[in-house]
């Protein structure tokens, strides 16, 4: 039988599908996940969709209408969460995308090889979701009736039907 160290059973499991890791070793995927579960090894995959606009202009009312385009894609970002291998394929066709338009990437942590090797065994894992709506050009304390509606509009449909907590940045 093989022996690795922590480190390198992290690397192996990050590397390729846990199934063929498990092959390699001749045990089970679920031998493996209690292996890898006894190691500490995280087992959750976090998705963090940050959505943020800039002021069109300076009047508030305007901030109301770019809120409103800002919510509209936090909700709409959630659509593919109840179908994860669904939600991982059209992350890769954008980020494909983009990059073919000589594009940057969108991604803050890891690279489209990361995003495909967690593709071949999204089902080993278990995702959890966060959204954020980071609105710069409104202060905390300007804050009006309106936008606290949409806001609590948004939170709530997006805990209702996608258990999926909202946090919104705005400035002091």
């Amino acid at each position: 039988m093989k022996t690795v160290s922590r480190e390198e059973l992290y690397e192996l499991v990050w590397s390729k599908p846990m199934t063929k890791v498990a092959a390699d070793y001749g045990v089970t995927g679920t031998a493996l996940k209690k292996t890898c579960d006894r190691h500490d090894r995280e087992t959750s995959v976090d998705v963090l969709m940050c959505h943020c606009k800039y002021a069109s202009t300076e009047k508030g009312e305007a901030r109301l209408g770019d809120l409103y385009e800002v919510a509209g894609q936090a909700l709409k970002s959630v659509q593919f969460c109840h179908k994860p291998k669904r939600f991982l394929r059209n992350m890769m066709n954008r980020e494909k995308r983009r990059l073919e338009r000589g594009e940057s990437t969108r991604f803050d942590v890891g690279t489209i090889g990361q995003l495909r090797r967690l593709y071949a065994s999204w089902d080993q894992y278990r995702f959890e979701y966060k959204v954020w709506v980071v609105q710069p050009a409104i202060s905390k304390a300007a804050v009006t009736q309106p936008i606290l509606q949409l806001l609590g509009f948004v939170e709530k449909a997006l805990i209702d039907h996608r258990r999926i907590p909202l946090t919104v940045i705005v400035r002091k």
